[in-house]
């Protein structure tokens, strides 16, 4: 369970981003909220730092199953996303 002291830091270290980076952060939590309780939202949340190998994979109000298709869908929306932008003979590869 977090402590005070734990719930300082973290308010710390919000009060040293950008507003920019508060409203984000604020979407952000408001969205994985709405997995809680009786909202039926779900997410899968993935973190690594910068040059790990290692992801960590975080579900939150969803099975396997569940968690594979949000990736799966994510996947699907990046690569999308990746070939609008791509120069013409990049979109052939």
């Amino acid at each position: 369970m977090p402590t005070a002291h734990d719930a300082f830091d973290l308010a710390m270290r919000i009060a040293e981003l950008d507003e920019d980076a508060r409203e984000h952060l604020q979407f952000v939590l408001s969205t994985l909220v709405s997995c809680y309780g009786e909202e039926d939202g779900q997410a899968v949340v993935m973190y690594a730092p910068v040059d790990s190998k290692v992801t960590e994979v975080i579900m939150i109000n969803c099975t396997d199953m569940d968690a594979a298709r949000l990736v799966d869908a994510a996947r699907a929306c990046m690569l999308a996303l990746n070939i609008v932008d791509a120069p013409e003979k990049e979109k052939f590869n």
